[in-house]
C-alpha cells in the first residue's frame, strides 16, 4: 500500500461562553493562515515535472504582468481606459 501523507492539524481550545460562530471564524483564520487548504489543494493531485516547470512559468508570468500593471497605474499610464 502507499504511504498515507501526515498534516499537521490546527487545534482550537473553546474559550468559556463563546459563541460557536466566533469558534468557527477562528478556527477557519487558523487554517488559512497556516496554509493547510492550500496545501491540500496543491497536494491533491500529481503534476509530472513538465507540468510543474509549465505552471511555475505561468505563474511568474502572471506574477510580473501583475506588477507591471501595479507599476504603470503608479506611473499615471492607465490601460483599461480609466482615469490616471
Amino acid at each position: 500500500m502507499g504511504e498515507r501523507q501526515v498534516l499537521e492539524g490546527v487545534i482550537i481550545q473553546a474559550r468559556e461562553h463563546e459563541p460557536v460562530d466566533h469558534l468557527l471564524r477562528r478556527f477557519s483564520r487558523k487554517v488559512i493562515r497556516n496554509g493547510v487548504l492550500h496545501d491540500l489543494k496543491r497536494s491533491r493531485f500529481a503534476r509530472s515535472s513538465g507540468e510543474q516547470r509549465r505552471w511555475k512559468r505561468e505563474l511568474a508570468a502572471s506574477r510580473r504582468r501583475r506588477i507591471a500593471a501595479r507599476m504603470q497605474r503608479r506611473d499615471g499610464v492607465t490601460t483599461r481606459g480609466g482615469r490616471p
